[in-house]
């Protein structure tokens, strides 16, 4: 599989600036404003923070986004119709990074088909375990989809190992708890 992640990762030989945001804050409708500002910027890569309503694994400052974001509106479906004109905005790579909850309860499938649609170029699914992950593999190939797998100090080598050789686009180095 070969997306634009690959591409920026293959076309650098030094550091890549990617930046994280969440869908509908601080209000409901900045998504396409704040992809477009970001682009104009020169940040290289962008991920987009769907909502989530339990989002424990994030530190307090995403936990208040994620409320607000929600009050205002923001769901899968809502980020999804504010992201059909991703490709005019801008070229650069744009990661979905969200609980797997709210995405299995979409439906997975549609989920994928719907980013390839509009161009995403991966997930990050902190929550989706690696037999999950093994079970949709095909519908991430298929929807040139990379699945970013998240990895921290104390990730075992075989850990390590067997996420990089998935070869999907980079590992997400946590370095500390929020």
């Amino acid at each position: 599989m070969n997306n634009r992640i690959q591409e920026l990762f293959a076309s650098r030989s030094g550091s890549v600036l990617s930046v994280y945001f969440t869908a509908g804050y601080p209000e409901l409708e900045d998504t396409a404003r704040l992809l477009a500002a970001l682009d104009a910027a020169g940040v290289d890569m962008v991920e987009i923070g769907i909502p989530f309503s339990d989002s424990i694994a994030d530190g307090p400052i995403i936990q208040r986004c994620n409320e607000q974001a929600l009050r205002n509106g923001m769901s899968i479906v809502r980020l999804f119709e504010q992201l059909q004109d991703l490709r005019t905005i801008t070229d650069m790579p744009v990661v979905l990074m969200g609980s797997y909850n709210p995405v299995l309860r979409f439906g997975f499938e549609r989920f994928a088909s719907r980013c390839r649609e509009l161009g995403i170029d991966g997930l990050i699914l902190p929550d989706l375990p690696f037999d999950e992950f093994e079970r949709l593999r095909s519908s991430f190939r298929e929807n040139r989809l990379a699945n970013i797998f998240l990895v921290t100090p104390h990730s075992s080598e075989e850990r390590i190992r067997r996420f990089a050789a998935e070869d999907m686009g980079f590992l997400y180095v946590v370095s500390s708890s929020a």
